[in-house]
């Protein structure tokens, strides 16, 4: 297939996998681009602040700019097959980042069972069924006339379009009631390859080989300052103090939280960040950094107000947020 040059450039360095591309043509020849909602993207102009600056965003849903992305870890992944998917939320403040699937196969999966489980957030596996016991009885529902619901037609057609993607792509099929469960798994083995935590649930895996296992105390993390758990803040000079001393490990879950926090916001914080960036080898994310950050949209603020950039966030939401 005829690949644009500004897909290729959206990819960099990595080969667009073979799903990817399957997942075009599957749409090109369709009658209904719909197909299962994930619409393919092919350039770049779908990264927002709270995007990740080291994931690849491959497709979004067309609805308050949720997007799905691959994870490249900072580049350390090799095969984007192999990467880890996240979901990107960002008018979700607090919660923008899921983390979706350690591979695409293993996400899409997931998704075909229920891509609600992304988009919404649910307190526990209880808040969940309940949420699909609803779901099916509203789909099996006739709307009333001025109604803006979808008929049950419309849920078939959907159902049978998941079934012919799953047996293109050879996916199995996860029942809805085993789902949270098959998720919890999927974020618990994320989990126990970190070595250090991050407040958007993505955490930092080792990046030597030796530092497998090491756990976060080998690591340290700056102290974001709050005030009871609504903001969080921090002086320019400080992080620029912490980051100069800190392991890369370190520095990687700095950039994680600094992102969450919004801090780059600050055309200080940001263009100091995209010139430690390039110095520690990782020009694709100082590119992502800017293209987050569109220059004409932002003037410098003052010194005073550059140490304050606040983000709304509940400490409650933290373990929420995988």
């Amino acid at each position: 297939m005829n690949i644009p040059s500004s897909m290729r450039d959206l990819y960099g360095k990595y080969e667009i996998p073979d799903t990817i591309l399957k997942m075009i043509e599957r749409q090109e020849r369709s009658q209904d681009s719909e197909d299962i909602g994930l619409f393919i993207l092919k350039d770049d102009d779908r990264r927002y602040m709270s995007t990740p600056i080291d994931s690849i965003p491959f497709a979004t849903i067309r609805v308050d700019g949720i997007h799905y992305a691959f994870l490249t870890e900072f580049g350390a992944v090799e095969d984007l097959n192999e990467a880890p998917i996240i979901c990107v939320s960002p008018m979700d403040f607090g919660l923008e980042i899921r983390y979706a699937g350690n591979n695409l196969a293993q996400f899409l999966e997931v998704y075909c069972a229920d891509d609600g489980i992304f988009i919404n957030h649910f307190e526990d596996e209880e808040d969940y069924i309940r949420y699909v016991q609803q779901r099916e009885e509203e789909e099996q529902q006739q709307p009333n006339e001025g109604d803006f619901k979808l008929p049950p037609e419309y849920f078939e057609e959907r159902k049978a379009r998941i079934d012919s993607f799953r047996a293109d792509f050879q996916l199995k099929k996860i029942e809805r009631s085993q789902l949270w469960k098959e998720l919890e798994s999927i974020r618990a083995l994320r989990r126990s390859k970190m070595i250090l935590e991050t407040v958007n649930g993505l955490g930092v895996l080792p990046i030597d080989k030796q530092n497998e296992g090491v756990g976060e105390n080998s690591h340290t993390r700056l102290h974001w300052q709050s005030d009871g758990g609504n903001s969080a803040s921090n002086e320019l000079a400080e992080a620029q103090k912490f980051v100069e001393a800190a392991s890369l490990e370190s520095r990687i879950g700095f950039v994680r939280d600094a992102q969450q926090y919004y801090m780059f916001q600050c055309i200080e914080w940001r263009n100091w960040m995209i010139e430690q960036l390039v110095l520690w080898g990782y020009e694709t994310e100082a590119k992502n950094l800017q293209l987050s950050y569109p220059t004409e949209q932002y003037m410098p603020v003052t010194d005073t107000l550059s140490t304050y950039i606040y983000l709304e966030w509940s400490s409650s939401d933290e373990g929420e947020n995988k």
